[in-house]
């Protein structure tokens, strides 16, 4: 939590009780100031998280019934990205674009996002290894500089030019 109100903290809370998940434990850490999203990502990465995977998941992200689920059953392939298809919702107008890509399209994180407009912004939709993202970071402070807001984009395509990725089209 990255320093919200004490009325969105709560519903945060309320929200993760909701999705207990047997056998994993979900921590939410909140920060006491707003380091904005790449420093909120930074700091979760090297000082607050200790699992084998991340999932950010946006403020204004919707989760339906049974993602934990198949998210679950998807990492038992030890991935280092899995990237999840999704709806495009848009909270006035509703429903947008049902999948973000069309599920027999689903070849390689590159071809997606040449054919498929910026999909791969989409914080939420990216379940990272740890240590690969790890690497990422530290690979692109080395070479690049400081984190930018590209940088959800750039780790996915680190893990898919370092590591494996399984692409998830439902």
């Amino acid at each position: 939590d990255n320093n919200s109100s004490e009325e969105d903290y709560a519903a945060i809370i309320d929200g993760i009780e909701k999705l207990r998940y047997e056998g994993f434990n979900i921590i939410v850490n909140r920060n006491n100031e707003n380091f904005g999203l790449i420093g909120n990502i930074r700091k979760m990465l090297l000082d607050d998280s200790s699992g084998d995977y991340v999932w950010f998941v946006g403020d204004d992200d919707i989760l339906f019934n049974g993602i934990l689920d198949k998210v679950v059953c998807n990492l038992a392939d030890k991935k280092d990205l899995f990237f999840m298809n999704y709806n495009c919702i848009h909270k006035e107008f509703g429903l947008v674009r049902p999948h973000a890509f069309d599920r027999n399209e689903s070849t390689n994180i590159i071809e997606l996002f040449k054919n498929n407009d910026a999909i791969m912004m989409f914080i939420t939709s990216c379940i990272y290894s740890r240590e690969k993202i790890i690497s990422a970071v530290s690979f692109h402070e080395k070479n690049h500089g400081t984190l930018e807001i590209t940088f959800p984009l750039y780790s996915a395509f680190y893990c898919s030019l370092k590591g494996t990725v399984k692409i998830i089209p439902d």
